[in-house]
């Protein structure tokens, strides 16, 4: 017969720990195989390493819109790069660090749920269910601020209810720094302690707990414990902003950062309107099939267990999943941080159903393995070249460090992966995006060197002299409301990116065309100039018809040589692909 419900670990059969053992072993596998698949992160964990070159004393900049706590757990990974003197873009050493804590993510999610309800066939099932869907393998092995938090919720459930048992400075003292780090690493965060507070506060008072439980004295050090998280928090937060907000109290600066985060979403208007509101609904499959089938089940069971810590997770879940909602900035990502809480959740419906009926287990089963294989599908798309080279191969032929020459930036540059679908309605899924911010500091250049210009039709020939660069893009790719059963995003035929090289050109008057003398291997962009206008000129050939040359640049007659500063393609990109040369 199968347990239905026994707490504690007890005596594992030697099939459930080969089991265990062997999907983390899967899963340690895959991660350790993405460190050689993965050579580009996504906008988050750009950002993240610009922080930690900043706590490093490397850079002047610091992204003001991230939680300070992954740059810090970054700092060993950048200070090795760079003792190592690898490639500005090399992500290795960063994503490691993050393969090692979504490793520790697994593992102990699965020993909680072990602790919580016994090693049993049902929170196997519950584990592998919850934990390493679709969502979790699309983001892990990446610099995520998702996946973590999660855990950190689960855990600081957990010793919240051992508290409330029995109280000990070393457990007080680890609910502090459990939910100082939940907030360090993201915004919103910031309510697991709300959170676990009312789930608990709602499971005293409706179940049969013991009366210590409900002793005031607990309770206020509970609340005390989450006070001195939120000042912990507080305090990272405030000295992290010393740079963006320096004539602000410190204890002011976290609430400005939100208020700015704010008004940055609103620079598009409205984010209920131009983000898709229901993106965790339309993606509820990513988040495990099974999961999906079973999540409310398992709510309403795991209340009618009695249990005051089910109980408790039932209203943690519910108040955080409401959040997650409710707040009109949504990407399928930020659901992750559910998953080890909808694990715990899960367990006593698949007790239940197997209670009811031992075949209840083939279906279950079944839906299971078809959870692993797309888990699998999205974990192997991993080796597509463009995971690896998109970034480093586009961005190749920019200098590195301090020198000579500035860079001129036009906008946020954009990297579509080639993948046939993307989580519907997600803004930014499959999309990676760099914005000048972030490759000033990851390619070493001081502020004065990177000069970003936002009107392209402000930029002439005028602004550059040989030896600079630019890196040009005309529109940032999102996906927009409203979502197309396509899902594709908003690229434009227009669309079009590139990095070129200021070189002083000689045009040679051949008839009715001016050839560039000597010619070369590379495409050639001449910009307008101030006297000019219209469209930039591109050669291939090396070769521009006199008549558009001279409306582009100004010129005056056909005279039989015209000295140009000329970019020098190194790489292009449109919405049929890109070239490099």
């Amino acid at each position: 017969m199968i347990a239905t419900g026994q707490a504690g670990e007890g005596e594992a059969p030697a099939w459930m720990r080969l089991t265990a053992g062997f999907c983390l072993l899967m899963l340690t596998a895959w991660l350790v195989l993405s460190l050689h698949w993965v050579g580009i992160e996504l906008d988050d964990g750009y950002a993240t390493i610009v922080n930690a070159q900043h706590l490093l004393g490397i850079s002047d900049h610091w992204i003001w819109s991230r939680g300070p706590l992954p740059a810090v757990l970054l700092m060993p990974a950048e200070w090795l790069a760079q003792s190592l003197g690898l490639d500005a873009l090399d992500v290795r050493p960063h994503h490691a660090v993050f393969v090692a804590l979504h490793l520790a993510h697994a593992w102990l999610a699965w020993r909680l749920l072990c602790r919580v309800h016994g090693q049993r066939l049902a929170t196997l099932i519950a584990w592998v269910a919850a934990v390493p869907t679709v969502a979790w393998t699309s983001y892990a092995a990446f610099i995520s601020h998702d996946i973590l938090p999660g855990l950190l919720l689960l855990i600081l459930l957990v010793l919240a209810g051992e508290h409330l048992k029995r109280p000990r400075r070393p457990l007080w003292l680890g609910m502090v720094a459990i939910g100082f780090l939940a907030a360090g690493f993201k915004h919103l965060m910031a309510a697991v302690w709300v959170v676990v507070l009312l789930g608990w506060a709602m499971a005293l008072v409706t179940s049969n707990s013991d009366r210590t439980q409900h002793s005031a004295r607990r309770w206020l050090q509970l609340l005390a414990a989450s006070v001195a998280s939120a000042v912990l928090a507080v305090l990272a937060y405030g000295l992290s902003l010393e740079s963006t907000f320096p004539d602000t109290p410190l204890w002011q600066r976290p609430f400005l950062q939100v208020q700015a985060i704010s008004s940055y979403w609103h620079l598009w208007g409205d984010p209920g309107e131009y983000i898709y509101q229901w993106v965790y609904l339309r993606n509820l499959w990513i988040y495990g099939l099974l999961t999906s089938c079973l999540l409310l089940p398992g709510l309403w069971f795991s209340w009618r267990s009695g249990r005051p810590l089910l109980r408790a997770g039932v209203i943690a879940f519910l108040c955080l999943a409401a959040l997650l909602q409710l707040a009109p900035f949504k990407e399928a990502r930020y659901a992750l941080v559910l998953a080890p809480l909808a694990a715990l959740l899960l367990v006593p419906a698949i007790d239940a159903m197997l209670a009811l009926r031992r075949t209840w287990l083939w279906p279950m089963l079944a839906l299971l393995a078809l959870d692993l294989a797309m888990a699998s599908h999205e974990a192997l798309r991993l080796r597509h070249p463009f995971y690896r080279d998109a970034v480093p191969a586009f961005l190749a032929s920019l200098p590195r460090g301090e020198g000579e020459g500035k860079i001129v930036m036009t906008g946020f540059l954009n990297f579509i992966a080639p993948d046939r679908w993307a989580f519907h309605g997600d803004r930014y899924h499959r999309i990676v995006h760099l914005a000048d911010v972030q490759l000033g500091p990851l390619l070493g250049y001081p502020k004065s060197r990177l000069l970003r210009r936002q009107d392209l039709r402000a930029i002439t020939m005028e602004d550059f002299v040989a030896g600079d660069h630019l890196v040009y893009v005309n529109d940032q790719i999102a996906r927009v409301t409203p979502i197309a059963p396509d899902n594709r995003s908003s690229m434009q035929p227009y669309f079009a990116q590139l990095v070129a090289r200021a070189e002083n050109l000689a045009l040679i008057r051949e008839n009715g065309i001016y050839r560039i003398h000597p010619g070369g291997t590379r495409p050639i962009m001449l910009l307008p100039t101030r006297a000019g206008g219209g469209e930039p000129l591109v050669t291939t050939d090396g070769q521009f018809e006199a008549t558009a040359l001279a409306r582009t640049i100004g010129l005056e007659g056909r005279p039989e040589r015209v000295t140009a500063i000329g970019m020098e393609l190194a790489a292009w990109c449109n919405p049929d692909g890109c070239r490099y040369w």
